[in-house]
């Protein structure tokens, strides 16, 4: 899935609304965030999930990949900037906590979040943020 730029700074899952991104059973997967047209990218945010109330899936561990290229009509090589693990949020009877990861600045348009591992049944996320300099600082870098 890619998600459009209207959504890539705020939020692209968002629990606050009981919304949740979840894999099938025992398997790696990923999505794709557009960000709609190539910024400076310093970090991401990132909350794990429980399954609502089931508390059977999390991500484990992931990977986050950027490029420039456009996934669905080039072929690109994702650059990895960023290779971490969440807790599981089954311990958390309220809030679920968020990760909070700063990067070396990068140019890029997409943005993909690989799951690799996963608590219980498989892998899933409540959020994911993309933290970006401002539209206004990243138009007066050269490209």
């Amino acid at each position: 899935a890619i998600f459009s730029a209207s959504k890539a700074l705020v939020h692209t899952i968002d629990d606050s609304t009981g919304s949740f991104w979840l894999l099938p059973d025992a398997s790696e997967g990923s999505f794709v965030v557009d960000l709609g047209a190539r910024r400076t990218v310093t970090g991401f945010r990132l909350k794990n999930t429980r399954n609502n109330g089931w508390k059977n899936r999390g991500t484990r561990e992931f990977a986050v990949s950027v490029t420039s290229l456009d996934p669905e009509i080039e072929s690109p090589d994702w650059e990895e900037v960023l290779r971490e693990s969440l807790p599981c949020a089954w311990a958390h009877a309220d809030t679920i906590p968020s990760l909070v990861k700063d990067i070396t600045p990068v140019r890029a348009r997409y943005i993909k979040f690989t799951a690799l591992g996963w608590f219980g049944m498989g892998a899933g996320l409540n959020f994911f943020q993309v933290r970006a300099q401002a539209a206004g600082a990243d138009a007066t870098q050269a490209e």
